[in-house]
Formats: structure tokens, C-alpha cells, sequence
């Protein structure tokens, strides 16, 4: 296999970029599953809050064990992890984790819970193998200063899928509890998407990749100064592990939010599809990232900008029976999201501080405001969360060097994240109930807010040059 090809220019890449977008949908689609997984999960094996959440940790932790080996091979087999990096780990990344999608198939026929969370490690191994190539990859195709709005336009991708997980996911929630159903949708779902994962492998496999890490002079960058002693990259990585902890938080105890008599009152298929929603705020949020943080122009600005509104307002009204009135609420909170972007063209440090802002807001509003007002405003933390990952990992990979890989499995290694902060809400909302548990995040966002005004700082570019 050629790993990356010289002879490629990074100017015509534009086939590669559509595989790799297509990588970004696929394992937003896993991913988001969980959240699906764990109040199904929870009725179906008779758990608590706390032993639910264990699909997030057992995800999750992938993250964290893969990319430590991943780390350690890339820092002392230097040359070795530069010529493997970013397509190698690609094409490995989609085999496993096409390995553990096939291996729902035995789980669901046995219906076996740690057979299934095995599973799930297995899949997520392979897409923190994906992750380690394609994030830094994107960010490496072309401009710095516009690093984030690409890596924000692929993430877009990334949340479609995110999008379409809960509503595939509902029909599964649909199905009686214990019934042979509820397993054998499950079933056809993972084993569709290992067939997938295949082929989109073997497609990245024949394809020749621009050799990125040589076109952007890579070799006369000092790398003398250890990975890890790099504070901008430290302080992301942190950032990292707060964030996705959220982000999972959020969407593995959304449902659970609705379900609350205090809140909305509705049924777990009814609050998968507002699940989505949430999801979907992710997707909006970076495809307006991709127009503010490019080279989009002033002109075209207004068209693009009228095309995600509307597309925010169709996914609203096509989710099942949500109505007029609910696309229209959907589309305030949208518009008022969309003034963060307004007001920090080409800023992507500024943008990630307003949007932290609003999200305290929206916790405060989920935690000690009834009624549907409070899912709404939780719904609202997706659009909060949309620019987030994107930004702050471009910010941390920022002159790494050669050192990119090591960073980036410092990063990948954050994402653990996603595993213990969705079992400590687990735990709290059997201890004080799901809607208090919200305040927790709090110390999320706080610590992102730090990092988009101090954290991020680098010799060369602070917060108050940007």
C-alpha cells in the first residue's frame, strides 16, 4: 500500500477530501448510537443510570488505550509513524472498526450487555485510529488561517450523521422491550454500516494521498523540544477531554431529560427524535463555521448563510411529527446562535468564547427552568458545541511540526473524556436526578472559556493579536 504519495499536489485533492468527509459521517453515526444504546440498554438489562453510561466508558476509554500505544509507537519509530500516519491510519481504523460492528451480529444473538460494550471498544479503537489520520490530515490540506474552517466543514459532515443516528435509533426505541425485535433492528443497522466501513476502506486503500507532512516543509521545523512540554498543545488536550465529555454527557441523558414529567413528558422514541435535533445544532454550527472561518466570500456569504437556515428549518420540520411551531422555535435558537458567527468573522479564539458563554446560559435555563422551555434550551447546547472540538484541536496542533502525530495522539488520548464524564452525571443523576446533574458541565465550559482566552496562547499568536 502507498502510504502517501509526493507526486500528488495538495491542490487536487479534492476526491480525497470527499472520502475523508465521507470517514467523518460514518463514525459521527457510530458514535452517536450511544446515546441511542443507553436508555435502551437501560430498559432492556434492567441497569441503573451509573451501569448505562458504561456504553459511553466503554467507548470512550478506546480512545485512551489506543492512542497511548499510538503515541508510543509514533515516538520512537519517528520515521516510521511519519510514512503510516495519515492514510495508514485511515485504512487500519476503518477495518477495526468494521470488526466491531460485525461483532454486534454474536452480541444481539446472545444478548449479551458486556459482549455488546466489548464491541463497542472494538469499534471505537478503529475510529480513533480513523480520527489520529483524517483530523490532522484536514487541517493540513491547505492554509493555516483557514485550518479551522475546513476542519469545521468535514465535522459538518461528521454531524449529519450524528443527525440521522437518533432517528434510525427511534425505530429501535419503538420496539417492545425484551422482544426479539429490538434486537434484530439493531442487528441490521451495525452489519449495514460494517458492509459500508468496508468498502469506504477498500476505496481509501486504491487511492494515492498528497504526501501533506513534505509539502509543508515538515523537516526544517525544530523538533527538539518534547511534544508534551508544548503548552498550548496541553492545555488543548485538556480542553479535548472537557469538551467531548459534555458533548457524550449531553447525548447519552438527553432522552432521559425528556422523558422528565417536569420537562417535556414525552415518550423515549419521541425524545430520540428531538435527540437528533441536538445533533443536527452541531451540524448547522459547523457549516456555519465552514462560511465564517474560510475563504467564502463576502457576496456569497448571504446565499450559504440562507441555505443552513433552511435546511436547520427542513430538518426540524421532517423529524417525524415535530409541526410549524416547533421549526420555528428550532430556527429562533438557531438565529440567535448565528450571531456568535456574525460577530467573529475569521476569529475562531472569539467565536469559541461566545459560544462557552451561551452554553453556561443554557445550563443554568436546563437546570432551574420547567417545562419544554428547559429541552429546548438543552437541544440549543448542540449549536453551542458545533465549532468547538474543530477549533480548539486547529488551535493545539498549531506548529507542531513533525511533532503533529505525537500531538495528535495526545489529543485522541483526551477524548477519553467521553468515557468519565458521562458515568460521574450517570452517577449523580441517581444521586440528586438527571435534571440537577446538568450543573456539572459547568466546569466544561468554564475551562473552555480559559482556554480560548489564555490556554490557546502560542508565541506567535496570542488572543489579543487574533
Amino acid at each position: 500500500m502507498k502510504i502517501n504519495d509526493p507526486k500528488l499536489s495538495p491542490a487536487n485533492y479534492l476526491p480525497q477530501f470527499v472520502i475523508v468527509t465521507l470517514m467523518f459521517f460514518i463514525f459521527g453515526f457510530l458514535t452517536t448510537m450511544n446515546g441511542v444504546l443507553v436508555p435502551k440498554f437501560k430498559e432492556n438489562f434492567s441497569l441503573d443510570y451509573f451501569q448505562a453510561t458504561l456504553v459511553q466508558f466503554a467507548f470512550f476509554t478506546a480512545y485512551l488505550v489506543v492512542s497511548l500505544i499510538y503515541f508510543l509507537v509514533s515516538f520512537y519509530f519517528r520515521k516510521a509513524t511519519r510514512s503510516f500516519h495519515y492514510k495508514g491510519a485511515m485504512v487500519y481504523g476503518l477495518f477495526v472498526t468494521a470488526l466491531g460492528a460485525f461483532g454486534f451480529y454474536p452480541s444481539t444473538q446472545l444478548e449479551s450487555y458486556p459482549l455488546f460494550l466489548f464491541s463497542l471498544f472494538v469499534m471505537a479503537s478503529g475510529i480513533t485510529l480513523i480520527q489520529t489520520g483524517v483530523n490532522p490530515y484536514v487541517a493540513l490540506l491547505g492554509k493555516p488561517r483557514t485550518a479551522s474552517g475546513r476542519l469545521n466543514l468535514t465535522q459538518a459532515f461528521n454531524s449529519l450523521g450524528t443527525t440521522l443516528a437518533p432517528l434510525i435509533g427511534s425505530l429501535w426505541l419503538a420496539a417492545d422491550s425484551g422482544s426479539k425485535e429490538t434486537f434484530v433492528l439493531l442487528d441490521h443497522v451495525y452489519l449495514l454500516m460494517a458492509v459500508i466501513v468496508v468498502l469506504v476502506a477498500v476505496s481509501t486503500w486504491r487511492m494515492r494521498f498528497p504526501d501533506v507532512a513534505r509539502s509543508k516543509g515538515y523537516e526544517e521545523v525544530d523538533v527538539s523540544r518534547p511534544v508534551f512540554k508544548t503548552p498550548h498543545l496541553m492545555w488543548g488536550a485538556l480542553a479535548i477531554f472537557f469538551y467531548v465529555g459534555a458533548e457524550v454527557s449531553v447525548g447519552s441523558l438527553l432522552i432521559s431529560l425528556i422523558e422528565l414529567k417536569a420537562v417535556a413528558g414525552f415518550s423515549a422514541k419521541k425524545g430520540a427524535q428531538f435527540l437528533s435535533l441536538y445533533w443536527a445544532g452541531l451540524m448547522v454550527g459547523r457549516f456555519f463555521a465552514a462560511i465564517y472561518l474560510s475563504k467564502v466570500s463576502r457576496k456569497k456569504r448571504p446565499i450559504f448563510v440562507f441555505l443552513v437556515l433552511m435546511l436547520a428549518f427542513g430538518v426540524a420540520l421532517g423529524v417525524s411529527d415535530f409541526g410549524w411551531l416547533n421549526a420555528v422555535i428550532y430556527l429562533v435558537l438557531v438565529l440567535f446562535c448565528y450571531t456568535a458567527f456574525l460577530f467573529n468573522n475569521q476569529k475562531p479564539r472569539r467565536l469559541l468564547v461566545q459560544l462557552a458563554v451561551y452554553a453556561v446560559v443554557c445550563i443554568f435555563a436546563v437546570v432551574f427552568l420547567r417545562g419544554t422551555i428547559s429541552m429546548w434550551l438543552a437541544i440549543a447546547l448542540g449549536l453551542c458545541h458545533s465549532v468547538m472540538f474543530p477549533t480548539i484541536f486547529t488551535l493545539a496542533i498549531r506548529e507542531l511540526g513533525e511533532n503533529t502525530p505525537q500531538g495528535t495522539s495526545i489529543l485522541m488520548m483526551a477524548i477519553v473524556g467521553g468515557a468519565i464524564l458521562p458515568v460521574v452525571q450517570g452517577h449523580l443523576s441517581d444521586i440528586v436526578g438527571v435534571k440537577s446533574s446538568f450543573l456539572m458541565l459547568l466546569v466544561s465550559y468554564a475551562y473552555i472559556l480559559f482556554y480560548a482566552l489564555k490556554g490557546a496562547d502560542t508565541p506567535a499568536d496570542t488572543f489579543g493579536k487574533e
